[in-house]
């Protein structure tokens, strides 16, 4: 009894990190237009911010799970909090879109090294064969730490200066790494731990994890943009309050809340994964279309499906990932390629959709947007590839 009750205090406290990590995440887009005001600069620097910021995440991806494999998911869990907080409270303190981009990258690296790690250690503290239901409950409390994010720093920002807000997370985001410190059991020793050039070919080229990483870059794309600048856009363009503006924008990953945990619990049951995956990204790229409608009602619609549809098709891209994969023994790091390519390949994204919006305004954005969400569909549509054996992650 008091292991489990230990197990269920570990897996809370790690969760606990994982909300204070995506209300940093999107902690920048509800207050950029304060940032833009004083810092005189224009949507665009908003794309170069969420650019970079996907880089940092994106090239960490795989090092960390590695590292986290080596020196244990603990360790890595605490200096990926430490990263992204600190890099959030130097946010606060500088005065140049150049500098915001540059520790928005560190904040990105942060984030990665204690991605995969947090999923190991959820499982680990976990009942046998709950890895799905544990993939759905992580990707809830994203969706809520992101709706917060979206909603409540609009509030905050606009009651407290942008800054101010960025130190608020800075330090909830230190605070929660105590408790990683208090309440994780220190890791076992890794001394049987091999992955040397071999397994990690194997991984960078295993056709499925490859597919679902595409698949998943279109959902990260899609979600991307509505999550970073539907807020922008109603403030600045329809003529919505920060509040009301916030509120919106955090429909999208407030419905995941809801519709990720569902879909965990079916993860192992469902035989046509590709189906699931192929279906969540057309409604993504639908969702953004839609945006393109000059009426927050639209924008609500697309936020409503996006939301759901990214909370089914992560659960499902990252459940196969780590339930399906061929790479027995390293399913945290099949879990991490597949994150890398989503995230790192989508950099680009934010920075077009931006220069569109500023250059033909943001009908023709949106649209755009939804046209290269849906061409990352394609493959999976097509593909005649298909996961292994579904097994308990190891």
């Amino acid at each position: 009894m008091v292991d489990e009750t230990q197990n269920r205090t570990a897996v809370v406290t790690v969760l606990v990190n994982r909300l204070f990590y995506s209300i940093n995440w999107f902690s920048i887009p509800p207050v950029f237009y304060l940032i833009a005001l004083e810092l005189h600069t224009q949507v665009s620097g908003l794309g170069l911010i969420s650019s970079a910021f996907l880089v940092g995440i994106g090239l960490f991806q795989v090092p960390g799970a590695i590292l986290a494999s080596k020196f244990g998911a603990r360790t890595m869990c605490i200096i990926g909090m430490i990263t992204l907080s600190v890099s959030a409270l130097a946010c606060a303190a500088v005065s140049d879109i150049g500098l915001i981009a540059i520790l928005r990258f560190f904040s990105g690296m942060g984030m990665a090294l204690f991605f995969a790690p947090s999923i190991t250690l959820m499982t680990r503290n976990s009942r046998p064969g709950s890895a799905g239901f544990v993939l759905g409950l992580n990707n809830a409390v994203a969706s809520l730490g992101g709706g917060i994010g979206l909603f409540a720093w609009a509030i905050i920002g606009d009651s407290v200066g942008w800054r101010l807000s960025l130190v608020l997370i800075g330090a909830l985001g230190l605070a929660s790494t105590i408790f990683l410190l208090t309440n994780v059991p220190r890791d076992p020793p890794a001394r049987d731990f091999r992955f040397g050039f071999p397994d990690l070919r194997r991984v960078l080229l295993d056709r499925w994890l490859l597919l679902v990483g595409v698949v998943m870059l279109a959902f990260n794309v899609g979600n991307t943009l509505v999550s970073t600048f539907a807020v922008v856009y109603l403030h600045d363009s329809l003529g919505l309050s920060a509040g009301y503006s916030g509120a919106i924008g955090s429909l999208v990953i407030l419905t995941g809340l809801f519709s990720a945990p569902v879909a965990g619990l079916f993860l192992g049951r469902v035989v046509r994964v590709k189906r699931v995956l192929a279906v969540s990204g057309l409604a993504i790229a639908v969702a953004v279309a839609l945006a393109s409608l000059p009426d927050p009602a639209a924008v609500v619609a697309s936020a409503l499906i996006v939301g759901i549809a990214s909370g089914v098709g992560y659960t499902f891209g990252f459940g196969t990932a780590w339930a399906f994969s061929r790479m027995k023994g390293h399913s945290a790091i099949a879990v991490s390629w597949v994150n890398s390519i989503q995230l790192l390949m989508s950099f680009w994204a934010p920075y077009l959709f931006s220069f569109v919006a500023v250059e033909y305004g943001y009908q023709l954005a949106w649209l755009t947007g939804a046209l290269y969400t849906a061409v990352f569909i394609l493959p999976i549509v097509f593909s005649k590839v298909s996961p292994g054996i579904p097994r308990e992650a190891s």
